[in-house]
């Protein structure tokens, strides 16, 4: 089976989550509120990947495959989020020389999904004569970079799907936001959806009024400090006849505190001066 077999056959795997009505109809009563927040701000979203790796063999294409198409096909129909991917487009005239590079370019967020392969093809470590799809469509990203980074780190989110180790992420990239997700499990894609509409999981409450504090009473609170010097006094008097290890340990903290005190009421003393 050719490459090109495969994804077609992954693409008829995802028409069949999509008629999964029932399911569709429970998740959707959930997520109504982030399905009608995309649809308002017109969220649009490319998922780029690459299509293999070094050393899978058919059935780990195929299944990887599958991943990325359920990812796009469920940010799609269970969170009404505008996802694309290659693979919807298999059978229609495309251009794929500049399929990429244009989605990017359009598209408000691209997902990266991170595999060794994208890695390799974002780096420029891959073969030359491999990976030239996902090899565009990291090269444009590196001109968006170059045009203006702050709206290049807003446009990129990765994600890390179950098996894929993170370290493998370029280095240059670990300042993009990324989230775990598995593309078969609804309840994964919480903090995704969040990310991609810009619904946070704490709201910031708005700024109350700053409250008026009264000033201190200097008098009142040499007066307070006056009586717990008395009342450590006392204690000091009364631990004398304490005569064990414990009754001396009592009376140097006694003593300290002593100290303490008379510090602060002469320091107080002089300011009122």
């Amino acid at each position: 089976m050719g490459a090109e077999d495969s994804l077609r056959q992954a693409l008829d795997i995802v028409r069949a989550i999509q008629l999964d009505t029932p399911a569709l109809d429970a998740v959707q009563k959930i997520t109504a509120a982030t399905t009608t927040y995309a649809a308002d701000e017109g969220l649009t979203v490319f998922v780029s990947w690459a299509h293999t790796q070094k050393g899978w063999n058919r059935q780990m294409i195929q299944l990887w495959q599958e991943s990325v198409a359920t990812l796009a096909s469920t940010l799609r129909q269970k969170f009404g989020i505008d996802a694309d991917v290659d693979l919807f487009h298999l059978d229609e005239m495309v251009d794929w020389t500049r399929f990429g590079q244009r989605a990017v370019e359009q598209a408000g967020r691209v997902v990266v999904v991170l595999s060794r392969s994208w890695a390799e093809r974002w780096s420029g470590t891959n073969a030359p004569t491999e990976g030239a799809g996902a090899a565009r469509e990291a090269d444009t990203l590196h001109g968006l970079f170059s045009k203006d980074q702050s709206a290049w780190q807003a446009k990129i989110i990765v994600a890390v799907l179950p098996d894929v180790d993170e370290s493998i992420l370029p280095p240059d990239m670990d300042r993009v936001p990324r989230v775990r997700v598995d593309p078969s499990n609804v309840d994964s894609y919480d903090d995704l959806v969040r990310l991609l509409t810009g619904q946070p999981r704490y709201r910031k409450p708005p700024l109350g009024s700053v409250p008026e504090l009264p000033p201190l009473d200097p008098q009142r609170n040499l007066a307070t400090l006056r009586s717990q010097l008395l009342d450590v006094r006392d204690q000091e008097k009364a631990a004398k006849a304490n005569r064990t290890a414990e009754g001396i340990v009592q009376r140097e903290r006694l003593r300290a505190q002593e100290a303490t005190l008379l510090g602060i009421i002469e320091a107080s003393e002089q300011s009122q001066e």
